[in-house]
């Protein structure tokens, strides 16, 4: 995902899921990144000062923080980047405020966590200090309804797009919850999805889906016309979470395969990185990332 205006997005580090590892514009490591590789350590193994049982989400809110969902733990917990401080700004239940099996998140530029609540059928908007601003969305697979709600992202205009998993379709809304628009059905054709994942908006205005069972990412305007299959398989295989940089260069996590891979705007890959395993730099199953 993407927040609403990009900002600076690309120049410093890529934050993954499960694991967030850092990557620079030119994929050189620095100080700065090794030290977000030994916080990365602390994020995979710590909930609050629990543990994290099944880390989905991942956002940075460009001003030092990190939010995470735990879909398992029905979690949501906020993280400064430099490991100083952790604070669970959700937890699991169905009232307001409370969450279900959480999955994608997102950050405005205001600083409100836009939050995929995947167990309860809706979006959830938090403000920074945790108070619940508004939410919007129930089960179902009419406009504004849902049905394994996956992931989300903000645009420049201040538009909201969730991918609608289950429905396999996503949805377009203000970010008040207004319904916009809709586009996807099942299948294998162009703006066609099979259980669509990550989303992510790029500096163009591009919108980017993980197609994850149909192992491609599809290109869209933001208003759903399809543009293009940016990548498929053989050169990708179950994608799940997406992101931009400001260079529109596209980074997606492949579940089985643990690792995230690198491609231009045009479907040029540009390489790869991870690896099933345990230490710092491996993934196993990563889900979502984000670029800060």
């Amino acid at each position: 995902m993407i927040r609403g205006k990009p900002r600076q997005v690309g120049r410093r580090r890529l934050l993954v899921g499960l694991a967030i590892v850092p990557l620079l514009a030119r994929t050189q490591r620095s100080a700065r990144a090794q030290e977000a590789v030994s916080f990365s350590a602390q994020v995979r193994s710590s909930y609050w000062f629990g543990r994290l049982s099944g880390p989905w989400g991942v956002a940075a809110d460009g001003a030092g923080s990190l939010y995470v969902t735990d879909a398992r733990s029905s979690g949501l917990l906020r993280r400064a980047i430099d490991g100083s401080a952790t604070r669970l700004i959700a937890g699991g239940g169905a009232g307001a405020g409370r969450l279900r099996r959480p999955q994608g998140v997102a950050v405005a530029p205001n600083g409100d966590v836009f939050v995929v609540d995947g167990g309860n059928r809706r979006i959830q908007v938090f403000g920074p200090d945790g108070g619940v601003r508004r939410a919007w969305g129930r089960r179902g697979g009419a406009p504004g309804e849902f049905n394994a709600p996956r992931g989300i992202a903000l645009d420049a205009d201040g538009f909201v797009y969730v991918a609608d998993g289950f429905n396999d379709r996503i949805q377009k809304f203000t970010v008040d919850g207004t319904f916009v628009t809709t586009w996807g059905n099942r299948g294998r054709g162009p703006g066609q999805f099979s259980t669509p994942t990550g989303i992510a908006v790029g500096p163009s205005g591009t919108v980017y889906v993980a197609d994850t069972f149909r192992d491609r990412i599809q290109a869209f305007t933001p208003d759903g016309a399809f543009v293009r299959v940016v990548a498929q398989a053989p050169a990708l295989r179950n994608p799940i979470g997406i992101a931009v940089d400001l260079a529109e260069r596209i980074y997606v996590t492949e579940d089985v395969d643990h690792r995230v891979v690198i491609f231009d705007a045009d479907g040029t890959r540009l390489g790869s990185f991870g690896g099933e395993g345990v230490t710092a730099g491996r993934f196993q199953f990563p889900r979502d990332l984000d670029v800060d």
